[in-house]
């Protein structure tokens, strides 16, 4: 069976995350074989909003498998907290990050990930994107400007 984008990156997620398909078919109240059904027969068709909600719960990543992006880390500017190469895992459903969230935000020069902190008592509201890596000090932007592509709830590291 040819995988669709959905179940291709359910399958690649759950690989990274080293999640068996046995766990997350009971994760989700189903049967040990039913995410192996869907994800390699393609049975069901659809997996249902529930369990979908559900398996992203289990996995920790707060949105559905469709608004889930993998992205790899590139730069330093997030160490010792994301390294060069890590992969993270994005939440594209809100677009609004919350304070101290890790957050992927768009700026000029493509994408970046940042601390998002709002700044007090400015108007209009402005946000501190920050880097965990004090060699890139903080800047400050305009909370309208800030373009979010989703926010990463953890990181997938090869050890």
């Amino acid at each position: 069976m040819r995988r669709d984008p959905i179940r291709k990156k359910i399958h690649g997620f759950l690989r990274w995350c080293g999640a068996a398909m046995r766990d997350a078919s009971l994760a989700i109240g189903r049967n040990r074989a039913c995410m192996r059904q869907f994800l390699e027969r393609g049975a069901p068709r659809v997996l249902s909003r529930r369990d979908g909600e559900t398996l992203a719960a289990w996995l920790g990543c707060g949105a559905e498998p469709e608004n889930v992006r993998i992205l790899r880390a590139r730069g330093d500017s997030m160490e010792p907290a994301v390294h060069d190469g890590d992969r993270l895992p994005v939440g594209t459903g809100r677009k609004t990050p919350a304070t101290g969230e890790m957050a992927v935000l768009r700026d000029g020069g493509g994408l970046v990930v940042k601390r998002v902190e709002s700044v007090p008592r400015t108007d209009p509201p402005r946000l501190r994107p920050t880097s965990a890596n004090p060699a890139y000090p903080p800047c400050t932007c305009l909370a309208d400007e800030a373009r979010m592509v989703g926010t990463v709830p953890w990181v997938l590291r090869r050890v």
